[in-house]
């Protein structure tokens, strides 16, 4: 079957979500203890209505099944503003029975195709440790390690990273 990339719309948020949970616990917890895990899991896999809304989260779709997502935007996590010329990469996930096939190249490719295409030089994400070898193949560089704190007393390891992009002429 053929694979389709288009931007969510917020009616996709119900799929978004069941893609979310049903990757996450699978693909995180080699790299995390299940009691950071059971913590930070209502947080992390909820879809994001402004992320949804946006025009720069995307689904990549094989017929009617939803095997990857994720975006940019022009805010940090937090919702602060990002500076010029530089996007976020927010909630990427891929179907975790189909990793390790191409779909999470190919959403970034699109992700990072609409981002330039709009003025984005720079990318910065909060990676888990799990897609830190993943965002690498895509050209992302370590920044730092972070300690996020995503449910109340729980930190959570990840990594900030940075791609830069020259400008598109």
């Amino acid at each position: 079957m053929t694979l389709s990339l288009r931007p969510a719309q917020p009616g996709d948020a119900p799929r978004v979500t069941a893609l979310l949970a049903q990757s996450y616990p699978v693909l995180l917890a080699p790299d995390y203890a299940a009691q950071t895990l059971n913590a930070v899991l209502p947080a992390i896999t909820r879809a994001r209505p402004s992320l949804l809304a946006g025009n720069t989260y995307f689904l990549l779709e094989e017929g009617r099944a939803l095997r990857a997502a994720g975006g940019w935007s022009d805010t940090d996590p937090w919702g602060g503003a990002c500076a010029p010329e530089t996007a976020h990469i927010r909630h990427v996930v891929t179907a975790p029975d189909h990793v390790r096939r191409g779909l999470g190249r190919r959403l970034m490719a699109g992700i990072c195709a609409d981002a330039r295409a709009q003025g984005i030089t720079r990318f910065e994400c909060y990676s888990t440790l799990t897609a830190r070898p993943f965002y690498a193949s895509c050209g992302f560089d370590e920044v730092a390690a972070v300690v996020m704190t995503l449910a109340r007393g729980v930190g959570f390891p990840a990594v900030h990273m940075r791609r830069i992009c020259p400008p598109m002429t």
